[in-house]
C-alpha cells in the first residue's frame, strides 16, 4: 500500500472524480474534502497534545545513573546476632527472681507460684470475670 500519491495518482482520481461528479458538483466536492481533512488534522493535533501533556506530567525524570561501584568485592554482611535476654545480661538473675523484681518494680501483688503439676482448669474464671449483671431489670 502506497504511503503517498505520486502525480499520476492524483490526476486518474481527478478524471474519475469528474466524469462521475460532474463539473458543477466537482469545486463543491472539493471543498468538503478540504474541510474534512483539516477536521482530521486537527483532532489529530489536539490528541496528540494532550497525550504529550499527560505523559510529561505522569513522567518522572530519569534516576540518576548509580554510582560506579568498586572494583574489590564487598565483605559479606555478619550473620544476624539473636537479640539478648535478661539471663544473657545479667546471668546471675535466676528467672523466678526476675518475676518477682518485675511483680515489685510495677507494684503488682505478690501470689504464690501454682506448681507445675497441678494446672488450673481452663474452664475456671476467676469471680470477677463472670457473668455481669442484666441492664434489663430481670433480677437472677
Amino acid at each position: 500500500m502506497p504511503t503517498s500519491l505520486g502525480p499520476a495518482e492524483i490526476l486518474v482520481i481527478l478524471v474519475v472524480a469528474l466524469v462521475v461528479l460532474g463539473p458543477k458538483r466537482l469545486p463543491e466536492a472539493g471543498r468538503q474534502i478540504g474541510k474534512f481533512v483539516r477536521e482530521v488534522r486537527h483532532w489529530s493535533e489536539s490528541i496528540q497534545t494532550e497525550i504529550r501533556d499527560v505523559i510529561d506530567a505522569e513522567g518522572e525524570p530519569a534516576p540518576p545513573p548509580p554510582a560506579a561501584a568498586p572494583p574489590a568485592a564487598a565483605a559479606p554482611a555478619p550473620p544476624p546476632q539473636p537479640l539478648a535476654t535478661p539471663q544473657d545480661l545479667n546471668p546471675a538473675v535466676a528467672p523466678e527472681a526476675a518475676r518477682q523484681s518485675a511483680t515489685t518494680e510495677w507494684g503488682l501483688p505478690e501470689r504464690a507460684p501454682t506448681p507445675p503439676s497441678d494446672p488450673q482448669p481452663s474452664s475456671a474464671l476467676p469471680p470477677e470475670w463472670g457473668t455481669p449483671p442484666s441492664s434489663n431489670g430481670d433480677h437472677h
